[in-house]
């Protein structure tokens, strides 16, 4: 179904969660390591993880983050610090590169990442102009995706 395309992107809606949690105590948003085989049963070929469940568990983020390095699934819109939440995917479609950004709305839930704290990427005006503007000065040609999670 999807595997004749060279670029799909998923929201990974929750963060990846092995046996060592207790989603019973916590009855967040989360995925099992059981959606890996899945996704890839899909041709999924990049997770974004800007949402506002991946923070629902205290170090899920990072547990997501290990599977899917381990998994070499590459992923984008959330990290350990804003540094790392802030980078885009970088693919090719259709032989040429694009970059694909994602932002989290706060309002409906997204825990924005800081300088030093780990989060989504942040739907904050001043935040997302300045990132797709810094992008643009060293990529002008590099068309461009833009994902808001929002309530919208």
């Amino acid at each position: 179904m999807l595997s004749d395309c060279d670029l799909v992107v998923a929201n990974l809606e929750g963060a990846i969660l092995d046996e060592n949690y207790d989603t019973h105590a916590n009855p967040g948003v989360h995925n099992t390591p059981e959606t890996v085989p899945f996704l890839r049963d899909l041709h999924v070929t990049a997770l974004n993880l800007c949402n506002n469940h991946i923070m629902d568990y205290q170090g899920g983020l990072a547990n997501t983050c290990r599977i899917l390095d381990t998994e070499a699934i590459p992923y984008f819109g959330a990290g350990s610090n804003l540094s790392e939440a802030a980078k885009p995917l970088l693919a090719k479609t259709h032989g040429e590169d694009v970059a694909v950004f994602s932002f989290g709305w706060n309002v409906i839930g997204c825990v924005p990442a800081r300088t030093s704290r780990e989060g989504v990427n942040p739907l904050q005006r001043a935040h997302a102009l300045r990132t797709i503007r810094d992008f643009r000065s060293s990529h002008p040609d590099k068309p461009l995706v833009l994902l808001m999670h929002w309530d919208f």
